[in-house]
């Protein structure tokens, strides 16, 4: 019994600290992730990611590169950031059932990405996540 007791607290404990959370990830970018749910259950989200940058890129000596060469880093970044958003929510639980896109926005260095769960948001969803 006691071994559940504390599966539990841990549960609540890793849940909490995904509703409002600022992070270092192992990928080199800090991340935010913002829950709100409204009156009529709606589960929404807000998902913020930007780039720990202790150097200003380097720029290219030439802008007759090929544009490939430019796009390619991109589409790895913006992959990478779903990647983390999609873990970010799988660790929470915050969207059992899924989500989906209402916006992005790309300004400068910094990703920000607001979202709207599947499901309507249960009586434990709104304890465990209230805080934010």
């Amino acid at each position: 019994m006691m071994i559940y007791k504390r599966s539990a607290l841990i549960l609540a404990v890793s849940v909490l600290a995904g509703c409002v959370s600022m992070t270092e990830s192992s990928s080199g970018m800090n991340e935010t992730f913002v829950t709100n749910i409204t009156e009529d259950g709606t589960k929404l989200f807000t998902y913020h990611v930007q780039p720990i940058m202790d150097e200003r890129p380097e720029l290219p000596d030439s802008w007759e590169e090929p544009l490939k060469s430019w796009i390619a880093p991109w589409d790895t970044i913006d992959h990478q950031i779903y990647t983390m958003l999609d873990n970010k929510v799988a660790m929470t639980g915050y969207c059992r059932e899924g989500y989906i896109e209402l916006s992005s926005d790309f300004s400068g260095s910094s990703y920000q990405i607001h979202g709207e769960c599947y499901e309507a948001a249960s009586a434990e969803d709104r304890t465990w996540f209230s805080a934010s």
